[in-house]
């Protein structure tokens, strides 16, 4: 698919107006905006048709325009009509991260804005700690959980960050790629009881590093389907609770959950715990329009993205690129007067639940 020319932008032009009319509107298309990933037609309607609602347009939009969606809006005072591109293709993690400088470590990619730019979280900053992602059953959560772990362990060395990696929904396969990363504490946990045990060590952690005042290695906590974990375990939402409350530590929780799931009093008001929230296509977030999209909201701000996508071979390339790394595996003496850190750095793993 080639790039929109001008000649098909006006054409697309005069069946937005043709639309309209035939819903007895009268609007006239005064020019736009062509994005990276989506083309914003600027629209101006009598003023007859300012308070009307014009959602029930945007299915006859859809089919006139031959796109996937249209959906109709108000940005800064304009009324926006504004459809996919058609020629977009998919943002891959690698490539991008690839044509950036070395990320910080602890920084997270999470696609690209509406700009084409990179969106990078930076998950010890203040304002992020914990980072919730919402989204309907096949809006892509998983592919989405993949990519911040991918991007976040090509970014951190072991000594930076460990990975904590749970789903208790059967969907234990999807995250093998990850089983050999040497950030990894332990296999990837995919028994509720087990989830449960190394959440319950977790907080012990969180009390030891506080009293001892140490906060390094970061540690990442990811819950792939955690309403699963959540609903069925009510010890385990207490303890994800308490570590929810452990970021000043460096212990970060990525959880994601089912859109139908996330209001349910099971859930015990988590969601409120989390500053740092990614939305999927659905009431919360009626402007998203393409494959892909998502809403970061975090600090009061609301930013639209494409997420990037990593396959399960190039996470299997980065586990190799990984262990072929030269690691010193005797963890570093602290240095005098310093406790020692009580989670191994290269050296042996966690042990177990029992």
């Amino acid at each position: 698919m080639n790039p929109p020319t001008e000649t098909w932008l006006n054409e697309q032009a005069d069946r937005v107006e043709r639309i309209f009319r035939a819903h007895r509107i009268t609007a006239r298309v005064q020019g736009g905006v062509v994005r990276p990933r989506v083309i914003q037609f600027h629209l101006a309607l009598d003023r007859g048709a300012l308070h009307r609602d014009l959602t029930a347009l945007e299915q006859d939009l859809t089919v006139a325009l031959r796109v996937p969606s249209a959906r109709l809006a108000r940005r800064d005072g304009i009324l926006a009509l504004e459809v996919p591109r058609l020629d977009v293709r998919p943002c891959s993690l690698v490539r991008l991260q690839a044509s950036l400088p070395a990320l910080a470590p602890l920084t997270a990619l999470l696609g690209s804005d509406d700009d084409g730019g990179p969106l990078l979280l930076r998950l010890a900053s203040p304002e992020i700690g914990h980072i919730l992602v919402v989204g309907l059953e096949g809006a892509g959560r998983t592919a989405l959980l993949q990519a911040l772990v991918t991007s976040l362990a090509l970014a951190s060395n072991p000594d930076d960050l460990r990975l904590v990696l749970a789903d208790t929904a059967g969907q234990v396969q999807k995250w093998a790629p990850f089983a050999s990363l040497p950030h990894m504490v332990g296999p990837v946990l995919g028994d509720g009881e087990a989830a449960e045990k190394r959440l319950a060590w977790l907080v012990e952690e969180a009390a030891w590093r506080a009293e001892a005042r140490v906060r390094t290695p970061a540690v990442l906590v990811a819950l792939d389907h955690g309403d699963a974990l959540i609903e069925g375990r009510p010890a385990a939402a207490g303890l994800l609770t308490q570590l929810l409350q452990a970021h000043p530590v460096g212990i970060h929780v990525l959880a994601a959950v089912n859109a139908a799931a996330a209001g349910r009093p099971a859930r015990g008001g988590l969601a409120d715990h989390f500053p740092c929230r990614i939305l999927g296509p659905g009431r919360e977030a009626p402007e998203l329009n393409g494959p892909d999209e998502w809403l970061l909201v975090v600090a009061g701000e609301h930013l639209r993205f494409t997420a990037a996508r990593v396959e399960p071979a190039e996470i299997e390339v980065m586990v190799e690129l990984f262990q072929e790394q030269p690691l010193n595996r005797r963890p570093a003496a602290p240095a005098p007067g310093q406790p020692r850190r009580r989670i191994p750095l290269l050296g042996r793993l966690w042990p177990q639940p029992s």
